[in-house]
């Protein structure tokens, strides 16, 4: 019995083709090396007030290709949010930047272990994203500050204030630091709410799409690049205004909306703030 257990649970995963695998990543390759060279010749050549719209512009076209290379499909729902606004969804990993990019021309706050990840740390780098240490006070507030200035010159900056990635079943709280910079910026935060699927029943979302626990990014990547059919749907929030509220207010506000945007989708176990 133990053996056809193994064999129904071997037979219920789907199946992750190599050679697509490795032909989505050839193109990105490809893409990635066509796109970066006039990038940066561009780059260097913009003063510096010029640098971060053109990165912004690069990215999300970048994006929006890789997009189409991976097979993705993005749904959006609501009205997309004005230029300049904190972007605050839900995260489910790495591939939240393609879900949030495809639609939203904006700006990423990530850990910055992000940097030390092969092609995509470079990458990060050269298209002016923003790197967090959460682990330490004065580079929190370093952050708030790169983010503010964003905002205060009209782009968006997307920030993942659960600070970490779930397997897409439930919410953390969300944390306060990052929000205050949308209250130093003047600007509103907008909630979002992210649910990836797959048409093939056997795609685990929480294994083979969302990038959490012992996932390790190269193995993740290449078994994700093997799949089709995977779809992102993207709910839009009401803007919530920062006037009024504290940075623990504003998370909160924004922790609930995007809680409720989800809930509208499909059941989402959201976990209690620490008090």
């Amino acid at each position: 019995m133990a053996g056809d257990e193994t064999t129904l649970g071997s037979a219920a995963r789907a199946h992750s083709n190599p050679l697509l695998a490795g032909a989505r990543a050839g193109a990105i390759v490809c893409v990635t090396l066509a796109m970066l060279v006039p990038y940066i010749i561009l780059f260097v050549m913009r003063r510096r007030s010029a640098r971060d719209a053109l990165a912004l512009r690069w990215t999300r076209r970048w994006v929006q290709i890789v997009c189409r290379v991976i097979g993705f499909e993005v749904m959006p729902n609501g009205s997309t949010p004005p230029a300049g606004s904190l972007l605050a969804p839900n995260h489910q990993g790495y591939v939240d930047l393609v879900a949030v990019n495809v639609l939203v021309g904006s700006f990423f706050v990530a850990k910055a272990d992000v940097l030390t990840w092969p092609v995509i740390g470079v990458l990060f780098r050269l298209s002016r994203q923003i790197a967090v240490s959460r682990d330490r006070t004065l580079a929190v507030a370093g952050t708030v500050a790169a983010i503010a200035e964003r905002l205060s010159r009209g782009a968006s900056v997307c920030v993942f204030l659960e600070g970490t990635s779930t397997g897409g079943d439930r919410m953390l709280p969300f944390r306060p630091a990052l929000a205050q910079a949308a209250i130093e910026a003047g600007v509103a935060v907008v909630p979002m709410a992210i649910r990836w699927s797959a048409r093939d029943p056997r795609v685990d979302i929480a294994e083979d799409v969302a990038y959490w626990k012992d996932h390790t990014f190269a193995p993740h990547l290449w078994r994700l690049l093997g799949l089709r059919g995977i779809a992102a749907d993207v709910t839009f929030g009401e803007p919530i205004s920062v006037y009024g509220n504290t940075r623990k207010t504003l998370a909160a506000a924004a922790q609930a909306a995007v809680a409720e945007l989800w809930t509208c989708r499909q059941p989402l176990r959201a976990e209690a703030a620490p008090r």
